[in-house]
């Protein structure tokens, strides 16, 4: 394209009304301007005439202009962005497109230029919208998928990057949402979208998927005729609600249960008092008139076995009574482990010979309880009992011993009463270890129940016993076993401050 001459009115009309600034230059000089460049820079005609091409941009801009020039000299089409400054110091905004044209024989430049300030306004104008949006998109904490008519994933806020893909959106997007949200290779027939195809109205479900409980809703998206064309897709973590509203159900549960055992309790502590006293009654006649009676008199045989008959029912029910916890505890300071050497002469001539009694004791200074004496013996005892009990006919050893530890060593595993809390900064442990056949996790649970046994002999209401003795002094009690393995029994007595002070002085134990 030739530039316009001199004498042609009509191109030069069009080169000076034209809405665009239109500049002719060369590397060195402006040659000719239009109106509308005059306007926009706010320049006479005679000044930007006077001037070079590279003094219009910003300083920023002209080290641009090498690389344009060189462009132009190919006789390339240049479009490019630029800023001019205005005779006032105002930056302007430009989109140019330049070109080589000739003129007046030689090669020059033609740069027609549209001031885009208002486009550079409303662009700004759309950018901060659109940043906005993203940030109220990120900040939603649930994750937010925009999907096609065809179920993939065309946008995605943070939230699915963090949850799906380990905050690498290019891994999500594309996809089909079961790929994403399920990792499986076809949509699950429980997906609420097949319910959203149908209705055209939100759906939601409720779906375990990777270890995971989710939420998810689905939204249907409209176009102008009101078919879909697209779903707005949020899933939701609830994992964590989920094992609130599961322990919740746990610890409901276990309150109505407590509540069931603690009238069961009254019940059985009100027979167990009643057939206590009634047998008082009972023994006591059955004695006197046994005592009316000669030796060799038949009836006084008969009557003994029956007074023996009631002697163990009565046995029975005190038992029964210490396993609900409703015997008279008559507290002293003591020292444990002088308790338990005390106590060995007795489990020695009880044990079954093919049972080793070990004992893990300190010499002196043991640790001081405040607890019953008498019912702490006792609790030894079935302890001892039920340890060579589960050796059974086969040789074995059962260890007794004595210790001090703090309370967070105290087990959580296999802990009764399962409601205890710790009290004390310090226990003194009384353990009961043995070489048996151990516990099965099935039965560890009713161990401590009232006739529960897994042996041949015995009523089963010796580790009853123990639980109620616990329960009656606000202790703990825990089982460590397993199969073939052996059994531990841990008892644990809080120090106070008081028993503290008497360690140093001589032990004691009330009979």
């Amino acid at each position: 394209m030739d530039a316009p001459h001199e004498g042609d009115s009509i191109y030069r009309m069009l080169f000076k009304s034209a809405g665009d600034a239109i500049f002719v230059q060369n590397g060195d000089k402006i040659l000719a301007v239009n109106r509308k460049a005059c306007e926009m820079l706010g320049y006479a005609e005679d000044e930007l005439l006077s001037m070079r091409p590279g003094e219009i941009n910003v300083a920023e801009q002209r080290m641009y202009m090498p690389e344009h020039m060189a462009k132009l000299k190919k006789h390339e089409i240049v479009s490019f962005e630029s800023i001019y400054q205005k005779k006032d110091g105002t930056a302007v905004p430009v989109e140019v497109t330049a070109r080589s044209i000739t003129w007046d024989g030689e090669q020059e430049v033609i740069s027609i230029c549209r001031d885009n300030t208002s486009k550079k306004i409303y662009d700004n104008i759309l950018l901060n919208v659109a940043l906005e949006w993203q940030q109220v998109f990120d900040a939603i904490k649930d994750a937010v998928l925009l999907l096609s008519p065809d179920y993939r994933i065309l946008r995605c806020n943070k939230a699915s990057c963090n949850m799906f893909s380990n905050g690498r959106p290019g891994e999500i997007l594309g996809k089909l949402c079961w790929e994403v949200v399920h990792g499986a290779l076809e949509q699950n027939p429980t997906c609420p979208i097949r319910v959203m195809r149908k209705t055209k109205k939100r759906a939601t479900a409720v779906l375990e998927s990777g270890g995971r409980w989710l939420e998810i809703t689905v939204d249907p998206v409209f176009d102008e005729s009101n078919n879909i064309s697209g779903v707005l897709h949020v899933v939701s973590d609830i994992t964590g609600r989920r094992r609130l509203e599961s322990e919740k159900a746990e610890l409901e549960e276990r309150n109505r249960q407590l509540q069931k055992f603690e009238s069961l309790d009254l019940m059985a502590g009100s027979i167990a008092s009643c057939f206590k006293n009634q047998l008082q009654v009972v023994l006591g006649y059955l004695e006197l008139a046994v005592g009316d009676l000669s030796q060799g008199d038949p009836r006084a045989i008969k009557l003994s076995r029956v007074l023996a008959a009631a002697r163990k029912i009565s046995e029975v029910s005190n038992l029964l009574l210490a396993y609900l916890g409703q015997v008279q505890v008559k507290s002293d300071l003591f020292d444990l482990a002088g308790l338990c050497r005390m106590s060995l002469p007795a489990l020695r001539e009880g044990k079954p010979g093919n049972v080793v009694l070990e004992t893990d004791l300190p010499s002196s200074g043991g640790p001081v309880i405040n607890a019953d004496p008498k019912l702490i013996r006792q609790l030894l005892t079935s302890l001892a009992v039920n340890a060579w009990e589960s050796i059974g006919d086969g040789t074995g050893t059962v260890r007794l011993g004595v210790r001090t530890l703090a309370c967070t060593d105290i087990p959580t595993l296999h802990r009764f009463p399962v409601e205890w809390r710790p009290k004390g900064q310090t226990y003194a442990c009384l353990e009961v270890r043995d070489s048996g056949c151990g516990i099965t996790e099935k039965d560890m649970d009713r161990i401590f129940d009232p006739f529960f046994s897994t042996k041949l002999t015995g009523m089963g209401l010796g580790l009853a016993v123990v639980l109620g003795i616990v329960r009656a002094h606000d202790l703990v009690i825990t089982v460590e076993s397993g199969i073939c393995d052996g059994s531990v029994f841990r008892v644990f007595f809080p120090l106070s401050a008081q028993t503290a002070i008497r360690q140093d002085e001589p032990a004691l134990c009330s009979q």
